[in-house]
Protein backbone atom coordinates (compact mmCIF):
# COMPACT_ATOMS: atom_id res chain seq x y z
CA UNK A 1 0.00 0.00 0.00
CA UNK A 2 1.26 3.47 -0.81
CA UNK A 3 0.65 6.32 1.69
CA UNK A 4 0.20 9.66 0.41
CA UNK A 5 0.44 12.77 2.71
CA UNK A 6 -0.70 10.54 6.21
CA UNK A 7 -3.74 8.94 4.05
CA UNK A 8 -3.97 5.57 2.81
CA UNK A 9 -5.41 5.04 -0.69
CA UNK A 10 -8.82 3.22 -0.93
CA UNK A 11 -9.19 -0.86 -2.11
CA UNK A 12 -11.09 -1.97 -4.56
CA UNK A 13 -12.22 -5.71 -5.33
CA UNK A 14 -10.15 -7.68 -8.23
CA UNK A 15 -13.39 -9.34 -9.37
CA UNK A 16 -15.72 -6.06 -9.37
CA UNK A 17 -13.49 -3.09 -9.00
CA UNK A 18 -15.86 -2.17 -6.51
CA UNK A 19 -14.30 -0.25 -2.93
CA UNK A 20 -13.38 -2.16 -0.10
CA UNK A 21 -12.40 -2.02 3.10
CA UNK A 22 -8.85 -1.41 3.23
CA UNK A 23 -8.55 -4.53 5.45
CA UNK A 24 -10.12 -7.01 3.20
CA UNK A 25 -8.26 -9.35 1.07
CA UNK A 26 -9.37 -8.19 -1.96
CA UNK A 27 -12.79 -8.70 -2.69
CA UNK A 28 -15.82 -7.69 -1.95
CA UNK A 29 -18.78 -9.29 0.23
CA UNK A 30 -21.01 -10.40 -2.83
CA UNK A 31 -17.68 -11.33 -4.93
CA UNK A 32 -16.65 -13.45 -1.47
CA UNK A 33 -19.76 -15.23 -1.69
CA UNK A 34 -19.84 -16.29 -5.51
CA UNK A 35 -16.43 -17.52 -5.20
CA UNK A 36 -17.02 -19.91 -2.11
CA UNK A 37 -19.92 -21.93 -4.09
CA UNK A 38 -18.79 -24.90 -5.28
CA UNK A 39 -18.97 -25.83 -8.91
CA UNK A 40 -21.41 -29.04 -9.46
CA UNK A 41 -19.44 -32.21 -10.28
CA UNK A 42 -18.67 -33.73 -13.29
CA UNK A 43 -20.48 -37.41 -11.33
CA UNK A 44 -23.14 -35.52 -9.84
CA UNK A 45 -26.25 -37.43 -11.59
CA UNK A 46 -24.81 -40.61 -11.13
CA UNK A 47 -23.85 -40.38 -7.67
CA UNK A 48 -27.53 -39.07 -6.92
CA UNK A 49 -29.02 -42.12 -8.70
CA UNK A 50 -26.81 -44.44 -6.32
CA UNK A 51 -27.09 -42.80 -3.10
CA UNK A 52 -29.99 -40.22 -2.84
CA UNK A 53 -29.34 -36.39 -1.69
CA UNK A 54 -28.31 -37.38 1.63
CA UNK A 55 -25.76 -39.83 0.45
CA UNK A 56 -24.25 -37.98 -2.14
CA UNK A 57 -23.81 -34.78 0.74
CA UNK A 58 -21.99 -37.36 2.47
CA UNK A 59 -19.97 -38.76 -0.78
CA UNK A 60 -18.54 -34.69 -1.87
CA UNK A 61 -18.38 -33.68 1.93
CA UNK A 62 -21.11 -31.11 1.57
CA UNK A 63 -23.96 -30.00 3.24
CA UNK A 64 -27.76 -30.94 2.06
CA UNK A 65 -28.15 -27.60 0.93
CA UNK A 66 -25.33 -27.66 -1.72
CA UNK A 67 -26.82 -30.52 -3.09
CA UNK A 68 -30.28 -29.18 -3.26
CA UNK A 69 -28.56 -26.06 -4.85
CA UNK A 70 -26.92 -28.46 -7.34
CA UNK A 71 -30.44 -30.15 -8.23
CA UNK A 72 -32.10 -26.94 -8.85
CA UNK A 73 -28.94 -25.30 -10.84
CA UNK A 74 -30.12 -28.84 -12.95
CA UNK A 75 -33.42 -27.57 -13.41
CA UNK A 76 -34.46 -31.10 -11.33
CA UNK A 77 -38.23 -30.86 -9.77
CA UNK A 78 -37.84 -29.89 -5.92
CA UNK A 79 -38.83 -32.99 -4.69
CA UNK A 80 -38.36 -35.59 -7.25
CA UNK A 81 -37.17 -38.82 -5.90
CA UNK A 82 -34.45 -40.46 -7.74
CA UNK A 83 -35.76 -43.81 -9.42
CA UNK A 84 -33.39 -47.10 -8.24
CA UNK A 85 -31.89 -48.24 -11.30
CA UNK A 86 -31.96 -52.16 -12.81
CA UNK A 87 -30.07 -53.94 -10.99
CA UNK A 88 -30.02 -52.29 -7.75
CA UNK A 89 -31.14 -53.75 -4.95
CA UNK A 90 -34.33 -52.77 -3.35
CA UNK A 91 -34.90 -54.05 0.48
CA UNK A 92 -37.89 -55.84 1.17
CA UNK A 93 -38.12 -56.62 4.84
CA UNK A 94 -41.77 -58.49 4.17
CA UNK A 95 -44.08 -59.19 7.25
CA UNK A 96 -42.49 -58.87 10.70
CA UNK A 97 -44.57 -60.54 13.46
CA UNK A 98 -45.88 -58.43 15.92
CA UNK A 99 -45.17 -60.49 19.00
CA UNK A 100 -47.86 -58.52 21.10
CA UNK A 101 -50.07 -59.82 18.31
CA UNK A 102 -48.96 -63.18 17.93
CA UNK A 103 -47.97 -64.24 21.18
CA UNK A 104 -51.34 -63.00 22.73
CA UNK A 105 -52.74 -64.75 25.92
CA UNK A 106 -55.78 -65.46 24.86
CA UNK A 107 -57.10 -67.18 28.35
CA UNK A 108 -58.99 -65.13 30.69
CA UNK A 109 -56.27 -64.34 32.99
CA UNK A 110 -54.50 -63.07 29.80
CA UNK A 111 -57.05 -61.09 28.53
CA UNK A 112 -57.34 -59.21 32.26
CA UNK A 113 -54.00 -58.81 32.34
CA UNK A 114 -54.32 -56.95 28.58
CA UNK A 115 -56.77 -54.71 30.26
CA UNK A 116 -54.76 -54.02 33.03
CA UNK A 117 -51.85 -52.86 30.59
CA UNK A 118 -53.60 -50.02 29.49
CA UNK A 119 -53.44 -48.28 33.15
CA UNK A 120 -49.14 -49.58 33.84
CA UNK A 121 -46.82 -52.18 32.93
CA UNK A 122 -47.86 -55.26 34.43
CA UNK A 123 -46.22 -58.92 33.33
CA UNK A 124 -45.71 -62.29 35.08
CA UNK A 125 -42.92 -63.17 38.05
CA UNK A 126 -42.77 -65.47 40.69
CA UNK A 127 -44.16 -65.57 44.28
CA UNK A 128 -41.20 -63.17 45.47
CA UNK A 129 -42.34 -60.63 42.76
CA UNK A 130 -39.12 -61.72 40.30
CA UNK A 131 -39.41 -61.49 36.04
CA UNK A 132 -40.27 -64.89 35.48
CA UNK A 133 -41.41 -65.31 31.78
CA UNK A 134 -43.40 -69.00 32.70
CA UNK A 135 -44.17 -67.30 36.44
CA UNK A 136 -47.18 -68.49 38.91
CA UNK A 137 -47.88 -64.80 39.54
CA UNK A 138 -48.19 -61.13 38.23
CA UNK A 139 -46.65 -58.16 39.28
CA UNK A 140 -48.18 -54.39 38.55
CA UNK A 141 -46.76 -51.45 40.20
CA UNK A 142 -45.72 -53.15 43.64
CA UNK A 143 -48.29 -55.43 43.86
CA UNK A 144 -47.79 -59.17 43.44
CA UNK A 145 -50.88 -61.10 42.11
CA UNK A 146 -52.39 -64.48 41.90
CA UNK A 147 -54.56 -65.19 38.81
CA UNK A 148 -57.77 -65.21 40.67
CA UNK A 149 -56.22 -61.77 42.56
CA UNK A 150 -55.29 -60.20 38.91
CA UNK A 151 -58.73 -60.86 37.62
CA UNK A 152 -60.49 -59.48 40.68
CA UNK A 153 -58.12 -56.44 40.19
CA UNK A 154 -59.38 -55.91 36.50
CA UNK A 155 -63.02 -56.21 37.36
CA UNK A 156 -62.61 -53.32 39.96
CA UNK A 157 -61.31 -51.68 37.33
CA UNK A 158 -63.61 -52.03 34.70
CA UNK A 159 -63.18 -55.30 32.77
CA UNK A 160 -65.82 -57.77 32.01
CA UNK A 161 -64.64 -61.26 30.50
CA UNK A 162 -67.68 -60.41 27.66
CA UNK A 163 -65.23 -57.84 25.97
CA UNK A 164 -63.81 -58.64 22.99
CA UNK A 165 -60.59 -57.55 21.99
Amino acid sequence: MRIRRGKRLAKHCVDCGAEINRSSRARCKACARIGLKRAIPDDFLVILRRLGSQGAARHYRSSLSTVTRWRRELKMKPQARMKKGIGQQRVDRGFVARPLIVNRDMSRVGMAAEYLSRFGPIYRCTEEGKPHAKGSHWRRGFAVMSDAGLIERAKRMGWTETQAW
